[in-house]
């Protein structure tokens, strides 16, 4: 439980992180999708949508 828990922030911390730069224009939104799902699949999340 408490791995789910720690996984879940880095989760939520990296998808603020992806948001930002997408809203910076910084990172395309395909991109931001991409690494979005690709770190809730690897994290064992579930994803939340970029915008």
């Amino acid at each position: 439980m408490e791995q789910e828990i720690k996984n879940l922030i880095i989760y939520l911390v990296t998808l603020g992180l992806i948001r930002q730069f997408f809203r910076e224009g910084k990172m395309d939104i395909t991109l931001a999708e991409k690494l979005n799902r690709k770190n809730a699949e690897e994290l064992a999340c579930d994803c939340i949508p970029i915008a």
